[in-house]
């Protein structure tokens, strides 16, 4: 991909990526999405449109016509998919753990790539499980959760955030400065504190999500009257918010429509809620700050090696905002590979 002179097509790759590392930090599985075929992740995709479609389309609200006429039994065969994948994976979890006597000795075992073991996410669930804390079909559910929604969102939000920075090269200039100045020449991974220290990069990646972000309608439902403006909405009516409707409107935001990580250094926000790409209160994402930490590693990696150049304007760009927006042509980069020798240290602003 990077020795072609053409632009390549990332959306998927990138979904790809995000899957394997919502699948090993999760599930402590590793499934190689990038190299082997994943017919989850084609399910997945389908299911998102199936249910864009229901959405859009009344005449399908009724079970009992979508079953008929539309694409219920093409959910039913992917949601099938979905679970396998997901039982299959916990399975398999907990039976390596079962095998070596417990989740302690199984920590302690040595891992053959890595030399230890990292405990995932749904270790902690299994304890809970065993304790009595969480049943079975509460693990499944959760699991489910965690992959579906831990990769779409995620993988939205770094190719938005490509896209701009290969539409925005001062900008861009600027976040390879910054990363060099925080690794070096050296080739190691980051470190936690590496990405503490990325505070412009983090800069850019909350304006792409101010711009773009992933969920672009959040619903929820009253839970008494509420007054709202002139207006009273009754306990029990369901509310949409558009979340790119708050995030642009001038009100709360100078220039809205163009892409300033700026505003993110040092300001603060004109209203709590008029930034909401992760949701808001009680029910907001519980996994934004590891989101927050999965793009930043991937894309500093991304970043240390390459220039990016988008194949078309920020004002030409069309989404299509289905459960997760997206651009509706595809995502179309060229990569060139950096010379190092022109590295300058970044000087602070």
């Amino acid at each position: 991909m990077a020795e072609s002179k053409d632009y390549s097509e990332v959306f998927h790759i990138i979904s790809l990526c995000t899957l394997d590392v919502i699948c090993e930090s999760a599930l402590g599985a590793n499934i190689d999405a990038q190299r082997v075929p994943s017919p989850y992740l084609d399910a997945v995709f389908k299911m998102k449109y199936i249910i864009h479609q229901r959405q859009i389309k009344p005449q399908y609200y009724p079970d009992i016509i979508f079953n008929l006429f539309g694409a219920g039994s093409d959910q039913k065969k992917c949601v099938k998919l979905l679970h396998e994948f997901t039982t299959t994976a916990i399975e398999k979890r907990k039976a390596l753990i079962q095998a070596a006597g417990g989740l302690e000795k199984f920590m302690e075992e040595k891992n053959e790539s890595s030399g230890h073991r990292k405990m995932a996410f749904l270790d902690l669930m299994l304890q809970m499980v065993e304790k009595g804390d969480l049943d079975r079909d509460g693990l499944q559910e959760e699991v489910d959760t965690f992959v579906f929604e831990g990769h779409d969102t995620t993988s939205a939000a770094m190719n938005f955030f490509l896209h701009l920075m290969g539409a925005n090269p001062e900008i861009q200039e600027r976040v390879h400065r910054e990363i060099d100045d925080v690794i070096g020449d050296s080739v190691r991974d980051l470190t936690f504190d590496d990405i503490g220290r990325l505070r412009y990069l983090e800069a850019c990646l909350k304006e792409t999500l101010r711009m773009y972000p992933s969920v672009p309608m959040i619903a929820r439902q009253c839970v008494e009257d509420t007054k709202v403006g002139n207006h009273i909405l009754p306990k029990g009516t369901g509310v949409v918010i558009i979340a790119s409707m708050v995030h642009r409107d001038p009100r709360y935001w100078d220039n809205p429509e163009i892409f300033n990580p700026e505003r993110f250094l040092d300001s603060e926000l004109k209203h709590p809620y008029a930034y909401i790409p992760f949701s808001a209160g009680s029910r907001n994402c519980i996994g934004q700050r590891f989101a927050m930490m999965e793009e930043k590693c991937i894309i500093a990696r991304i970043l240390r090696e390459f220039k990016v150049q988008s194949s078309v304007r920020t004002d030409q760009l069309r989404i299509a905002a289905e459960l997760i927006i997206r651009p509706m042509h595809g995502n179309y980069i060229k990569f060139e590979r950096r010379n190092f020798g022109d590295y300058s240290p970044m000087t602070s602003s």
